[in-house]
């Protein structure tokens, strides 16, 4: 069977030349490049194009083919729906981030093409299964970014020279960009000020600057919101719904019962001593 040679990249520069549904799957692919698309077509999760040849290869599944609107059709492999957390696990494990693009409307009742969006990202930081965890290997939580309650510092260091030695040692310290940081939080006036002279506000968007600056893979915040004032509580906000939605794992506690919480996956009340689960 011949297939379309063509990448995925370059199919969504040519997307008009597709058929519908795939022009809505290219559509839905250039928002998660850096992921394997599993797209929901009835009982299966199909990918095309490179995801279907790589998965292909990494799951040793049959690489097929699909009319698409051209002459040739688009490489293509599937999996059955039901056993989709099962291979997205596999190829998370080899290094992959998978995105589920599920239906959203009985096709039976759809008018056109079905509605159909990304519903989830799994990495590895978000798989918390048993049944999809290696039992025989520690399952840690790795490359974090962490914010305690009462964040320290060295008190007679600079923001400057706390942050830059926390740089310095860090793996991912070449793309660390500490400038774009301080205007984030708006603190660059404060760079050579002495830890120990900063108002409680400013230490805690240092803390938030460390948990936040060598883009880790998950975070963990306790009480990341403490001491900042109401628009930079939601910038703030706005920052962790963005990483979310790039497939970050990210859990936080915090007291204010804030719009954020309507962003979150999972939502654990905890009230004089028993937690609740209310999402």
């Amino acid at each position: 069977m011949k297939y379309e040679e063509i990448s995925t990249v370059d199919a969504i520069k040519n997307i008009t030349t597709f058929s519908p549904m795939m022009q809505h799957y290219l559509e839905t692919k250039s928002k998660y490049l850096d992921c394997v698309l599993f797209y929901r077509l009835g009982d299966f999760y199909e990918m095309f194009f490179d995801d279907a040849i790589n998965v292909s290869r990494e799951l040793e599944l049959t690489l097929t083919g699909k009319e698409c609107g051209r002459e040739n059709r688009a490489p293509m492999c599937g999996i059955p729906y039901h056993a989709g957390e099962i291979y997205a696990s596999r190829l998370v494990q080899n290094g992959y981030k998978v995105a589920i693009c599920e239906q959203l409307e009985n096709p039976k009742n759809a008018k056109g093409i079905v509605k159909r969006d990304v519903i989830k990202i799994m990495t590895p930081g978000t798989i918390t299964d048993g049944n999809l965890l290696d039992e025989k290997k520690n399952n840690y939580i790795i490359d974090a970014g962490i914010v305690i309650e009462n964040p320290q510092f060295v008190d007679d260091y600079t923001v400057e020279e706390n942050l830059g030695y926390l740089k310095k040692i860090s793996e991912n310290t070449n793309n660390i960009n500490l400038d774009y940081w301080y205007d984030f939080f708006g603190i660059k006036e404060y760079k050579k000020v002495l830890y120990k002279n900063l108002s409680l506000g400013t230490k805690q968007k240092i803390a938030l600057i460390q948990a936040f600056m060598h883009d880790p893979k998950n975070l963990i915040l306790d009480e990341p919101f403490n001491a900042l004032d109401k628009d930079m509580v939601k910038k703030v906000a706005d920052l962790l719904i963005k990483y979310r939605d790039a497939g970050k794992l990210i859990i936080f506690i915090t007291h204010i019962n804030d719009d954020i919480l309507n962003s979150c996956d999972s939502v654990v009340e905890v009230s004089e001593g028993k937690a609740s689960i209310i999402k």
